[in-house]
C-alpha cells in the first residue's frame, strides 16, 4: 500500500514488485523482532484475567504497528525521481 502512496511509479505491478521486494529483504529482521515481541506477550497474556486479554493484545499489536511503521515507515525522497 505505501508504494501506491509514496512510489513514483503508476503501474500497480510496479506497486506489487516493489513492496515485495522490499518484505524480501526486510522478511528475516522483521520475523525475528515479531516473535521477540509475541512470544513474551503471549506468555503474558495467558495469566491475565479474562476480561483483560483482549484489551492487553489491542495494545501490544498498536505498539507492535507503530514501532514498524516507525522502522520501515519512511518514503525516500529522490530515488527513482525524474528530474
Amino acid at each position: 500500500v505505501k508504494e501506491s502512496v509514496g512510489g513514483h511509479k503508476w503501474n500497480p505491478v510496479d506497486w506489487i514488485q516493489d513492496g515485495c521486494t522490499k518484505y524480501k529483504k526486510n522478511m528475516a529482521e522483521d520475523l525475528m523482532a515479531m516473535v521477540k515481541v509475541s512470544t513474551p506477550s503471549g506468555c503474558v497474556q495467558m495469566v491475565l484475567p479474562l476480561q483483560v486479554r483482549m484489551l492487553f493484545r489491542h495494545a501490544v499489536s498498536f505498539f507492535w504497528t507503530g514501532y514498524m511503521s516507525y522502522s520501515r515507515g519512511a518514503i525516500v525522497e529522490g530515488k527513482n525521481s525524474k528530474d
